[in-house]
Protein backbone atom coordinates (compact mmCIF):
# COMPACT_ATOMS: atom_id res chain seq x y z
CA UNK A 1 0.00 0.00 0.00
CA UNK A 2 1.43 3.38 -0.97
CA UNK A 3 1.12 6.49 1.13
CA UNK A 4 -0.27 9.72 -0.26
CA UNK A 5 1.07 13.06 0.88
CA UNK A 6 -1.82 14.94 2.43
CA UNK A 7 -0.51 18.45 1.72
CA UNK A 8 0.83 19.99 -1.47
CA UNK A 9 2.69 23.33 -1.47
CA UNK A 10 3.82 25.16 -4.61
CA UNK A 11 5.41 28.63 -4.40
CA UNK A 12 6.78 31.31 -6.69
CA UNK A 13 8.45 34.66 -6.13
CA UNK A 14 6.79 37.56 -7.98
CA UNK A 15 8.49 40.90 -8.51
CA UNK A 16 5.59 43.08 -7.37
CA UNK A 17 3.89 44.27 -4.20
CA UNK A 18 1.31 42.07 -2.46
CA UNK A 19 -1.33 44.66 -3.44
CA UNK A 20 -0.53 44.29 -7.15
CA UNK A 21 -0.39 40.48 -6.90
CA UNK A 22 -3.74 40.47 -5.06
CA UNK A 23 -5.33 42.65 -7.74
CA UNK A 24 -4.42 40.16 -10.46
CA UNK A 25 -5.07 37.11 -8.27
CA UNK A 26 -8.46 38.24 -7.04
CA UNK A 27 -9.97 40.64 -9.59
CA UNK A 28 -8.22 39.71 -12.85
CA UNK A 29 -8.42 35.95 -12.37
CA UNK A 30 -9.47 35.19 -15.95
CA UNK A 31 -6.16 36.63 -17.19
CA UNK A 32 -4.14 33.85 -15.55
CA UNK A 33 -6.73 31.11 -14.76
CA UNK A 34 -9.41 31.36 -17.46
CA UNK A 35 -11.19 28.13 -16.45
CA UNK A 36 -11.98 29.43 -12.95
CA UNK A 37 -14.87 31.64 -11.93
CA UNK A 38 -15.92 32.66 -8.45
CA UNK A 39 -18.03 35.10 -6.48
CA UNK A 40 -15.45 37.28 -4.66
CA UNK A 41 -16.79 37.08 -1.10
CA UNK A 42 -16.78 34.60 1.77
CA UNK A 43 -19.43 32.00 1.00
CA UNK A 44 -19.26 32.80 -2.71
CA UNK A 45 -19.48 29.93 -5.18
CA UNK A 46 -16.44 28.81 -7.12
CA UNK A 47 -16.16 26.55 -10.15
CA UNK A 48 -13.53 25.39 -12.59
CA UNK A 49 -14.54 23.84 -15.90
CA UNK A 50 -11.95 22.42 -18.28
CA UNK A 51 -11.58 20.02 -21.17
CA UNK A 52 -9.01 17.26 -21.40
CA UNK A 53 -8.72 14.61 -24.10
CA UNK A 54 -12.23 15.32 -25.37
CA UNK A 55 -13.95 15.16 -21.97
CA UNK A 56 -15.31 18.06 -19.90
CA UNK A 57 -14.56 18.20 -16.17
CA UNK A 58 -15.95 20.41 -13.43
CA UNK A 59 -14.98 21.08 -9.85
CA UNK A 60 -17.19 23.12 -7.50
CA UNK A 61 -16.53 24.84 -4.22
CA UNK A 62 -16.91 27.98 -2.19
CA UNK A 63 -14.76 30.75 -0.79
CA UNK A 64 -14.15 30.09 2.91
CA UNK A 65 -11.80 32.92 3.82
CA UNK A 66 -10.42 36.21 2.50
CA UNK A 67 -7.73 38.42 4.00
CA UNK A 68 -7.11 41.10 1.34
CA UNK A 69 -3.52 41.24 0.06
CA UNK A 70 -2.64 38.19 2.19
CA UNK A 71 -4.80 35.09 1.75
CA UNK A 72 -7.57 33.52 -0.30
CA UNK A 73 -8.99 30.27 1.09
CA UNK A 74 -11.53 27.93 -0.46
CA UNK A 75 -12.73 24.34 -0.51
CA UNK A 76 -13.56 22.44 -3.65
CA UNK A 77 -14.97 19.06 -4.54
CA UNK A 78 -14.87 17.13 -7.78
CA UNK A 79 -17.56 14.50 -8.51
CA UNK A 80 -16.35 11.18 -7.14
CA UNK A 81 -14.25 12.62 -4.32
CA UNK A 82 -15.17 11.44 -0.85
CA UNK A 83 -14.14 14.74 0.79
CA UNK A 84 -13.34 18.25 -0.48
CA UNK A 85 -9.82 19.62 -0.71
CA UNK A 86 -8.90 22.77 1.20
CA UNK A 87 -6.87 25.41 -0.68
CA UNK A 88 -4.96 28.41 0.66
CA UNK A 89 -3.29 30.93 -1.63
CA UNK A 90 -1.04 33.12 0.50
CA UNK A 91 0.94 36.26 -0.25
CA UNK A 92 3.98 37.17 1.83
CA UNK A 93 6.37 40.10 1.42
CA UNK A 94 9.78 38.69 0.58
CA UNK A 95 12.62 41.00 -0.38
CA UNK A 96 11.43 43.44 -3.03
CA UNK A 97 8.56 41.23 -4.07
CA UNK A 98 5.91 38.78 -2.97
CA UNK A 99 6.15 35.07 -2.28
CA UNK A 100 2.94 33.42 -3.48
CA UNK A 101 2.20 29.93 -2.16
CA UNK A 102 -0.63 27.58 -3.06
CA UNK A 103 -1.27 25.00 -0.35
CA UNK A 104 -3.81 22.23 -0.90
CA UNK A 105 -4.81 19.71 1.79
CA UNK A 106 -6.90 16.57 1.98
CA UNK A 107 -5.44 14.17 -0.59
CA UNK A 108 -5.40 11.25 1.87
CA UNK A 109 -9.21 11.21 1.83
CA UNK A 110 -9.34 10.56 -1.91
CA UNK A 111 -9.32 7.05 -3.35
CA UNK A 112 -7.06 8.21 -6.18
CA UNK A 113 -5.21 10.74 -4.02
CA UNK A 114 -1.75 10.08 -5.48
CA UNK A 115 -2.98 10.74 -9.02
CA UNK A 116 -4.93 13.84 -7.97
CA UNK A 117 -1.89 15.12 -6.03
CA UNK A 118 0.33 14.71 -9.10
CA UNK A 119 -2.19 16.41 -11.39
CA UNK A 120 -2.73 19.29 -8.97
CA UNK A 121 1.01 19.77 -8.41
CA UNK A 122 1.51 20.18 -12.16
CA UNK A 123 -1.54 22.42 -12.33
CA UNK A 124 -0.35 24.74 -9.56
CA UNK A 125 3.13 25.01 -11.11
CA UNK A 126 1.54 26.11 -14.37
CA UNK A 127 -1.01 28.44 -12.75
CA UNK A 128 1.52 30.22 -10.56
CA UNK A 129 3.82 30.67 -13.56
CA UNK A 130 0.88 32.21 -15.42
CA UNK A 131 0.05 34.47 -12.45
CA UNK A 132 3.69 35.60 -12.27
CA UNK A 133 3.73 36.37 -15.99
CA UNK A 134 0.51 38.42 -15.75
CA UNK A 135 1.61 40.40 -12.70
CA UNK A 136 5.10 41.17 -14.02
CA UNK A 137 3.91 42.42 -17.44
Amino acid sequence: MSTVANELVVSTQINASPERVWQVLFTETSSWWPELSFEPHVGGNLKEVWRHEGATYRIDGHISGIVPNKRLQYVWLEPGWEEPLLVFITLEVKGDGTLVSATERGFESLGDGAEVYSDHYKGWKSLLASLKEQVER
